[in-house]
């Protein structure tokens, strides 16, 4: 009887144990702090004005970029206002459409939204704003100031919705002025749009950068769909060549990445308590990761006492923030590493996000698809490329005839220092001649991407906008057959002839 006292005052005694040594992580984890202490803010800030040339030297003028957006806002409602439209503001340019600018017939609210748009860009032209625009990309540095003192995950970024309303009132812009010949007024527009796209694109947030991305694809597909309806004098070419070589030197998508880093960091430090060694447990009920501790079902709460628990559970501070720099680590390598070796290798830092386990729970949410950012980071880089190509292919046609090279190479080195290697699949540009008629839409060439598959598909064009994004997605069955074409023709674009269509 004896040895089963001792047995049970023994367990109880670990028991006990157990329980204190639970109760005191559990008030460790409950009783824990929040200290922020690293200016991750400051760290981005200066991480972009070093991409930047000048940067010491040079006045920093977003504040004017953002006061000219805010301008382009206000002057846009006013309009639609006036023209009796209750207009979502961004959305109501989507009606600025080849189709609707070119005279086809429009009722209602559409023949509306045609008068208005019109009148905006007649506005905004004798406000100056194109031309201010203008002048902001032929200088300065550009820094978002972010917030001080609070959370990074909590910026808002008022600007983005405005910087959309500008990029599609300059290409829309541009196109009236190509079809009226108004060549000043085109290359105002034409410069003033890719330099908002680089200001954005020399932002390290992510957001910041596709959105500038977006902005640049408005004014490149612009520029090449409306060449199919009008050719463009040999001397504005020229000056898209200058304008364009100006606007693209924007710095390298791992500027992206480190400042993705940093912001991650920074939520880190607002979810996690401070043990003072470096280490610390997540906080459910923090400022910050309510948030994330919503998608369990207790958004806008501050969970009890017992639902800090999860702090016990989830990856510490210290684990969670080495795991961090992993990641990023290989983000920086995968970006900088040609995109066929990446396909080849068939490794993406998203698939390595997603396999991380419930106690990286809060580290898998907050990582962003970096895979995707370096793919569309190529993406840009080829449009940049082919851009370029297609303008020394149209200077060459001005300056023979209206003939196009029959090979691409014959462009080098006049028009082209040499040929540009497509980013995506790390091969030249398909270039595809045309004769005389064959097009139906009087095209005498093809300049195309031959897409994630790297096969010459002979430019054969996606049927749809799915059919075409997947073209640009890393494949690694590599059977697509489907090629990007640069000079393909816009929605409503005016057949010139019989030819067929390619």
């Amino acid at each position: 009887m004896r040895l089963i006292a001792k047995a049970g005052i023994g367990c109880a005694v670990v028991l006990l144990t157990c329980i204190g040594g639970v109760g005191v992580l559990v008030y460790r984890v409950a009783s824990g702090t929040i200290k922020p202490a690293v200016d991750y803010a400051g760290q981005i800030e200066a991480l972009i004005a070093a991409e930047q040339p000048n940067a010491a030297t040079e006045p920093d003028r977003w504040n004017d970029l953002v006061a000219l957006l805010e301008k382009t806002q206000k002057i846009n409602m006013e309009v639609w206002k006036k023209n009796g439209l209750t207009a979502g503001a961004p959305d109501t340019l989507q009606q600025l459409e080849p189709s609707v600018l070119r005279g086809a017939a429009a009722a209602g609210d559409l023949a509306k939204e045609q008068a208005a748009a019109r009148e905006l860009l007649t506005e905004l032209k004798a406000q100056r704003v194109f031309g201010e625009m203008r002048d902001l990309a032929k200088g300065g540095r550009f820094v978002r100031p972010l917030k001080k003192g609070g959370p990074l995950v909590e910026i808002t970024l008022p600007d983005l919705p405005m910087a959309r309303i500008f990029a599609r009132s300059a290409a829309a812009q541009m196109r009236v002025a190509h079809l009226a010949g108004d060549y000043e007024s085109y290359l105002e527009a034409f410069e003033g749009v890719c330099g908002e796209g680089q200001n954005y694109m020399r932002q390290g947030i992510l957001v910041d950068r596709l959105v500038g991305q977006a902005i640049f694809m408005l004014a490149l597909t612009e520029l090449e769909q409306g060449m199919i309806e009008k050719p463009l004098p040999a001397e504005v070419i020229k000056e898209c060549e200058k304008i364009l070589n100006r606007t693209t030197a924007v710095p390298m998508v791992t500027l992206s990445i480190e400042t993705e880093r940093r912001s991650v960091k920074d939520t880190i430090q607002w979810t996690f308590s401070d043990t003072g060694n470096g280490d610390g447990y997540f906080m459910p009920g923090a400022r910050v990761a309510t948030t994330f501790w919503g998608a369990n079902g207790m958004a806008g709460q501050r969970p009890s006492p017992l639902g800090s628990l999860a702090g016990l559970v989830m990856a510490g501070r210290a684990e969670t923030t080495k795991k961090a720099d992993e990641i990023f680590d290989a983000s920086i390598v995968y970006a900088r590493t040609a995109r066929p070796t990446r396909v080849v290798r068939g490794i993406s830092p998203d698939v390595e996000v997603e396999k991380l386990t419930g106690r990286m729970s809060m580290l898998k949410a907050l990582v962003p698809a970096l895979g995707t950012m370096a793919a569309k980071n190529d993406e840009a880089m080829m449009y940049f490329a082919a851009t370029r190509q297609l303008l020394a292919t149209e200077l060459f046609m001005r300056e023979h005839g209206e003939e196009p090279p029959a090979k691409a190479s014959e462009l080098v080195p006049r028009y082209l220092k040499e040929l540009p290697t497509d980013s995506i699949n790390g091969l030249p540009l398909g270039y595809l001649v045309l004769k005389p008629g064959e097009d139906a839409y009087g095209r005498r060439y093809l300049l195309y991407s031959l897409g994630s598959d790297g096969l010459d598909n002979h430019g054969t064009q996606a049927v749809n906008p799915a059919e075409r994004m997947s073209a640009v997605k890393m494949n690694r069955n590599g059977v697509i057959g489907i090629d990007l074409v640069m000079n393909e023709p816009g929605e409503g674009a005016k057949k010139k002839g019989n030819g067929s269509t390619n």
